[in-house]
């Protein structure tokens, strides 16, 4: 029998930990292992018909934040109707709290928090404060195993103590090959886009404010002040998308900049930059 496993993602798109989600099913055995994903909202994500063609189950719930209780209720009877779950495997950060002890009260033997960032945007109000402890609490509890992407990913979310002694770094692989520079893809992006002599400057991933877009495009702002033929393409979607444009508004780039929206080609774009700028860490004082 296959051993079965509930991946607990926020959407089947683009983005750090949701490739790495999609990626454990694409190039695990699937004679051993059945993997469904439960994902938030009404939308059909930008992968979703892959995953599905390949085997997997899609189930989409209310998001979190809309009404906990009745997201905890939801996820206790997915698991309950579609189990029994061999591992759950939460990518939600915080939101892991909830899955973590739901999955326990199920009996899953295997619970799985993984950490994808070193920040969050909870910190803003006492309630909000109280929630994070809340979440961690949960998950320090009610986890088996504690996965990051990194060291500094695992001690935010875990702590450096429990972290140390307990943790797992799962790197965020990618098919090499698939990513390996084609000049002749080079050229085609670049004609389709009408970019073929423009310096690129490239961003992949969630437009979310955890991403720091705002400071890239205060950094694109002064590039293209010096090189006026340079092009900011940003592959991706998200909530911060109209704030973005409001941005590109208000500094006069709209030319300038491309929004390709969620798309399944990210290896093929790469090829078209000249540059791909990750602002997450950055702040204003770093960009020299």
């Amino acid at each position: 029998m296959k051993k079965k496993v509930l991946q607990v993602i926020g959407a089947l798109t683009i983005g750090g930990a949701e490739t790495v989600a999609m990626n454990l099913f694409r190039y695990i055995d699937k004679n051993i292992y059945e993997f469904d994903y439960i994902v938030f909202g009404d939308k059909i994500g930008s992968c979703e018909v892959e995953m599905i063609n390949i085997g997997a189950k899609i189930i989409h719930v209310n998001h979190p934040s809309s009404n906990h209780f009745m997201f905890c209720r939801q996820l206790d009877h997915i698991i309950k109707e579609n189990g029994p779950y061999d591992i759950v495997h939460s990518h939600t950060l915080l939101n892991s709290g909830f899955v973590m002890k739901i999955a326990a009260k199920n009996g899953v033997k295997c619970r799985v928090s993984h950490s994808h960032s070193i920040q969050s945007k909870v910190s803003s109000s006492l309630i909000l404060r109280i929630y994070e402890k809340v979440m961690r609490y949960l998950i320090i509890k009610y986890s088996t195993h504690y996965a990051a992407c990194g060291i500094a990913a695992g001690n935010y979310l875990f702590g450096e103590k429990l972290f140390s002694r307990k943790g797992i770094i799962i790197k965020n692989g990618i098919d090499a090959v698939k990513y390996k520079f084609n000049n002749n893809t080079r050229r085609i992006i670049r004609r389709e886009l009408n970019i073929s002599d423009n310096f690129v400057i490239g961003y992949v991933g969630h437009f979310a404010a955890v991403k720091n877009l705002d400071f890239l495009i205060d950094v694109f702002k002064q590039i293209h002040t010096l090189n006026p033929s340079s092009v900011l393409l940003l592959v991706g979607d998200g909530n911060e998308r109209i704030k973005l444009e409001n941005k590109i508004k208000e500094f006069g780039l709209e030319a300038n900049v491309i929004m390709t929206g969620n798309i399944s080609n990210v290896n093929e774009m790469l090829n078209a930059m000249d540059v791909l700028f990750f602002p997450h860490y950055m702040k204003a004082w770093e960009w020299h």
